[in-house]
């Protein structure tokens, strides 16, 4: 199963990738072999972004998401619907269609995930890419930059001039924020991974911080 998940996802990836050369590296070869898959992408001179309060890498890290924000993947590109990945998950299902949508979405906006190089952000690892409401790539953001050591108000304020968060229903916003917080604690309670754990926190404060906003 696990094998053919990520088979699945280095499919996905490969056919992607044409739609996001704007903020990603290109793939320069795609070999099967004794089973195995290879994609290999163009060399990318760049660093890991940092997230931490103050960085000044997150002005090219927002740019990028303004980016995403105007890409678009043909129809007949496999791309996950985002409200069907939590199917399985929310409390009330019948919400779903709020974060349901057409926008490119990343879903996987980790520091790791982002290179710094000499002429912006680069995005990396688009294997989870999905189709979804545009909120969803800022408010991910905003839960990695909770996790980095921002503040809940703070990590908002740093994406609040990307049109998909202006543009957003607070209401969805606030949904969007149970929905990762409670499907986390209950999936990844005990974490292993520190960073793991540093997400669960993270998004657990981020919907405690909405709903003490009303």
């Amino acid at each position: 199963m696990a094998n053919e998940r990520a088979a699945v996802q280095l499919a996905r990836e490969a056919a992607v990738n044409p739609h996001v050369l704007a903020v990603a590296p290109a793939l320069v070869c795609d070999l099967e072999a004794g089973g195995w898959r290879l994609l290999g992408f163009e060399h990318v001179e760049g660093r890991r972004a940092d997230y931490t309060p103050g960085s000044r890498d997150l002005p090219a890290v927002l740019d990028a998401l303004a980016t995403v924000d105007g890409l678009k993947v043909p129809a007949d590109v496999d791309v996950v619907w985002f409200e069907g990945r939590w199917s399985d998950y929310a409390v009330v299902p019948e919400h779903l269609p709020r974060i349901a949508g057409t926008a490119l979405l990343h879903t996987d906006l980790n520091a790791g995930n982002v290179l710094i190089t000499g002429t912006g952000a680069r995005l990396v690892d688009w294997g989870m890419a999905s189709r979804g409401a545009p909120l969803v790539n800022p408010a991910d953001l905003v839960v990695n930059l909770i996790a980095c050591g921002h503040s809940p108000n703070d990590a908002e304020a740093a994406v609040g001039d990307l049109g998909a968060w202006r543009d957003a229903d607070p209401v969805v916003v606030d949904y969007y924020a149970r929905l990762l917080a409670t499907t986390w604690l209950e999936a990844f309670w005990t974490p292993a991974h520190p960073w793991g754990r540093a997400v669960v926190d993270a998004a657990v404060r981020w919907a405690m911080h909405r709903r003490d906003r009303h």
